[in-house]
């Protein structure tokens, strides 16, 4: 399984701003110098010039145990990526576990540089094999999130006590309260389609309950001929 050919393809392209102006290699003492750094590697056009980077981090970090053995990791694993011309040494690990372990803690700065080694995989695997270990726990993991939102952030207990989505107006954050745009509508379900797909699918409690209400809502209307 060689990375050369899809690589060089064209058919994968990620795209990164252009590279922050060079650091001094010296040692750094301020997290925002630190933070440069991280920033670099992130931003960096080439996996070269991303190795740079964290080498040029990884004396700014020498008096921090745990961040220089995070930064030992990246260094290795990035340089293992340059120079190894098969895939096997990651995708083993990620296939079955649908997950990889690049020694870093997902609460360090450094965790969301592995997240371009993770995206690169998925994308390998979905071109060299069609699909990557399980879509279906990716799928889950969205139709939950839209759960999630639907609970929490999207709907409310109307004035009859019925669950209702708030506004015609939301997103992943935030919800617009305006009266005149205070509806639950017939289009609402595409909304949470993937997870009425799941419910539909699994039978899941939680699912129900929260949909069985949001249609009492409905059922609760359509006696009253309200719209």
């Amino acid at each position: 399984m060689g990375k050369s050919q899809w690589w060089d393809s064209g058919l994968f392209c990620v795209c990164l701003a252009a590279a922050c102006a060079a650091v001094s290699a010296e040692t750094f003492s301020t997290s925002a110098e630190r933070d440069a750094l991280i920033r670099q590697a992130g931003e960096a056009p080439t996996d070269a010039a991303r190795l740079d980077a964290l080498r040029t981090l990884r004396d700014a970090v020498a008096d921090d145990a745990t961040r220089a053995a995070e930064t030992d990791c990246l260094i290795a694993w990035v340089g293992e990526w340059m120079t190894n011309p098969r895939l096997e040494f990651y995708w083993r690990d990620f296939r079955k576990n649908e997950d990889y372990d690049f020694g870093v803690r997902e609460n360090s700065p450094l965790f969301p540089l592995t997240h371009l080694y993770k995206a690169r995989m998925l994308v390998w695997g979905i071109l060299e094999y069609g699909g990557y270990a399980n879509p279906e726990r990716y799928a889950k993991a969205r139709a939950l999130r839209l759960a999630d939102l639907f609970e929490h952030l999207w709907t409310g207990v109307n004035e009859r006590g019925h669950l209702q989505f708030k506004s015609t107006y939301f997103s992943v954050d935030k919800v617009d309260l305006r009266e005149d745009r205070a509806c639950d509508t017939v289009y609402h379900p595409r909304a949470v389609q993937p997870t009425l797909l799941l419910w539909q699918r699994t039978g899941d409690a939680r699912l129900g309950r929260l949909f069985s209400a949001w249609m009492d809502t409905w059922v609760d209307a359509a006696a009253r001929g309200a719209r």
